[in-house]
């Protein structure tokens, strides 16, 4: 069966100074994913696979929580920030033997906060990111 995932994590960023912030990282050189944050306001998400490496990105809004799921489907990634589509591509993916790092990459650590980091072994669908979404909202106005 071809890799599936799907990754959520609320992040607080106070700044955006350094290049390649890791917010989840599990990478090992050539195969795995990257979740970080960029110098130009937004937040990447890189997966890589053999010879190739695909991107998709969000802009996120400095000292804001904000909720972020990437969703790998075997032949797609995609990105949502909060509970829009923010962007989607053609990927290749292959898993990293690699450790799973949270709040850094190689060189950079992440400027701000990381809270509920979920990483499930199954690709959400569109209507399900939206059930989880309304969830929350109705938790949240349940204890505020």
């Amino acid at each position: 069966r071809p890799p599936r995932f799907t990754l959520s994590a609320w992040i607080y960023r106070e700044s955006n100074s350094a290049n390649r912030e890791g917010i989840v990282v599990k990478q090992d050189g050539s195969n795995g994913f990257e979740l970080s944050s960029l110098s130009d306001g937004t937040v990447q998400m890189n997966v890589s696979g053999s010879t190739t490496s695909t991107q998709v990105t969000t802009t996120v809004t400095n000292n804001q929580w904000t909720r972020l799921t990437a969703v790998y489907n075997s032949t797609h990634i995609s990105l949502y920030n909060g509970c829009t589509l923010s962007s989607s591509a053609l990927a290749n993916f292959s898993a990293a033997p690699s450790q799973l790092y949270v709040g850094k990459t190689d060189a950079n650590f992440f400027d701000g906060a990381i809270d509920e980091v979920r990483l499930l072994n199954m690709a959400l669908t569109p209507s399900e990111i939206a059930a989880f979404c309304q969830a929350e909202a109705a938790q949240a106005t349940a204890y505020p």
